[in-house]
């Protein structure tokens, strides 16, 4: 996490949009005082590509079959992108942020990987449920995992969950940098702080930190993590910046949480 007072934050604009309450907190959670926004909304080309395909239907979010129709489906997205503006424009001036909003097209990873790397914050909503062909921003994860920015994937609905989570294997040096921020998001969601940590390690990770709840892992692993997750009803899951040496690798780790848990997640670079 950036210590300047301010940052460059990345926001993927879809169908699904943080909660304002997030949002609004964001400086706070940052620890900053200034957020330079940009919203991105991309018209993703391989839907329009599939919507030329004569007799192409999907499954709308009423559950109903239609025909994807490329006339239609131009309308659409203008009119979608014209509406997230005007709702990403009026945050903005609620936080008083410096703000663009870039309209793109092409493929939804591609873009929002270029667009991260001029950011120093991404933030993604990814909906638990999506409908039909329109793959939403926040399922284009595993590029964006990779890029050197922390990246916040939010899924929704953002006020579930009823405790901030961070790793904490003590041979890592960034760990107490994420304990930080998750104590910052505890806070602001007058939520407890969750360790887990290595089950070797629990004893001086409890005298170590006695203002978290501390859960030792005997299964440090993906899925030895994944299961105290659920258990400890997470709402956030912060993940320490990549340790040289460290066994597990935070991005993958990413990857592999993100569709496994409901809770959002957070990769510190």
């Amino acid at each position: 996490m950036t210590t300047e007072t301010r940052i460059r934050v990345l926001i993927a604009c879809d169908f699904a949009h943080p909660s304002d309450v997030l949002l609004s907190r964001l400086p706070q959670l940052l620890g900053v005082e200034q957020l330079d926004l940009t919203g991105l909304y991309v018209e993703d080309e391989d839907l329009l590509r599939a919507a030329e395909l004569p007799g192409l239907s999907e499954v709308s979010a009423a559950g109903e079959l239609v025909r994807l129709e490329i006339g239609q489906l131009r309308r659409d997205l203008t009119e979608q992108a014209n509406a997230i503006r005007h709702a990403f424009e009026e945050l903005a001036l609620r936080l008083r942020a410096t703000h663009q909003f870039v309209q793109a097209r092409g493929r939804l990873a591609d873009e929002i990987s270029r667009a991260a790397a001029q950011a120093d914050f991404l933030l993604i909503s990814r909906p638990l449920r999506a409908s039909g062909l329109r793959t939403r921003a926040g399922s284009q994860f595993s590029g964006v995992a990779r890029q050197p920015v922390t990246a916040l994937l939010v899924n929704e609905p953002w006020q579930s969950g009823s405790s901030i989570v961070t790793l904490y294997p003590a041979s890592a040096p960034a760990v107490e940098t994420a304990l930080n921020v998750a104590r910052r998001f505890a806070r602001a969601e007058q939520l407890p702080v969750v360790a887990l940590v290595p089950a070797s390690q629990a004893a001086a990770a409890r005298t170590a930190l006695s203002d978290v709840r501390v859960v030792p892992v005997s299964d440090w692993t993906e899925d030895g993590i994944a299961t105290a997750c659920a258990r400890q009803d997470a709402r956030l899951l912060v993940l320490p910046a990549q340790s040289p040496g460290e066994a597990l690798d935070t991005s993958e780790l990413l990857t592999r949480l993100v569709d496994r848990l409901p809770c959002s997640l957070l990769r510190l670079a």
